[in-house]
């Protein structure tokens, strides 16, 4: 091969964005302060914008991202999309949660209420099943599958206010991120599991080790946790059963957010400081 034809390739892979650890800068454009990722089975990426109210879809093999059809957004953070393909978005600074319905031109509020200036929606999930999981700082609600009526899983619990991800499991089961302050400039982060048959969350021990500050949570088809490290820039793995997490090979994250991940295994990541998306392909 000439010296030429190897430059041409490094050019091209350095224009993808691609590392050689698998990393590529996904082509969304103009984001100013990302809220929130998902993907979905076909490997659509949907990322919330939030200063601009907007969200955004980047097909699979597509190099350019559409503006979904929300509109009055205010300050919107938490996105999920279930197996139909509907979104699910967190409206934070208006208190509510929208779901765009697959083909739909225009979304439809969901029946959550309580929120206020004090406690406003901010994480969205959706299980298999269609059931529907919103999370504020004090409270954590659930909309199960076709009902008109929301249910309150828990509420006022002190890890809800320190809460810093939620993440639903393909059998209905949730896990948050709950950070506990043990004394002035020390704290321990621990895994919540809440069952779908269960009214009170356990704790996964021991507590995921070397966390500063989480930012984002995430789960697979196989039970892994994926959790975003905002203060050290580091994307951690920890398989189910396994006592101690994984570094994922990211480079150059600045404050990462929130994370997910689809059903191949590849982990996508808010790289917030950079107002940009990562994927790292398995």
């Amino acid at each position: 091969m000439t010296v030429a034809a190897i430059a041409a390739i490094l050019f091209f892979q350095n224009m993808s964005g691609e590392s050689p650890k698998g990393q590529v800068v996904l082509p969304f454009t103009g984001l100013n302060d990302i809220g929130g990722v998902a993907v979905d089975n076909s490997g659509a990426v949907y990322v919330t914008d939030s200063k601009a109210n907007r969200v955004l879809k980047l097909a699979a093999g597509s190099t350019t991202a559409a503006e979904l059809p929300f509109t009055g957004l205010d300050n919107p953070h938490g996105v999920a999309v279930d197996s139909s393909g509907s979104v699910y978005v967190a409206d934070t600074g208006n208190n509510r949660v929208l779901r765009l319905a697959s083909g739909e031109k225009s979304p439809t509020q969901l029946p959550f209420t309580g929120f206020n200036s004090g406690n406003r929606p901010t994480r969205v999930a959706v299980d298999a099943k269609g059931t529907v999981y919103c999370m504020d700082s004090v409270q954590l609600l659930k909309l199960p599958a076709g009902s008109s009526k929301m249910v309150y899983v828990q509420s006022g619990e002190a890890w809800l206010s320190n809460s810093a991800g939620m993440a639903v499991d393909r059998n209905g089961a949730v896990y948050l991120l709950a950070v506990d302050t043990i004394y002035y400039g020390k704290s321990e982060t621990s895994v919540l599991k809440m069952d779908a048959d269960r009214s009170q969350p356990t704790k996964l021990e021991p507590p995921v080790a070397g966390l500063k500050r989480p930012a984002g949570l995430a789960v697979d088809g196989n039970g892994a946790l994926y959790i975003a490290d905002e203060e050290t820039n580091r994307i951690l793995k920890l398989p189910s059963g396994a006592k101690d997490p994984i570094e994922l090979p990211f480079t150059g994250l600045n404050e990462p957010g929130d994370v997910a991940v689809d059903k191949a295994g590849n982990v996508y990541v808010v790289d917030t400081g950079n107002k940009r998306v990562i994927k790292l392909s398995t």
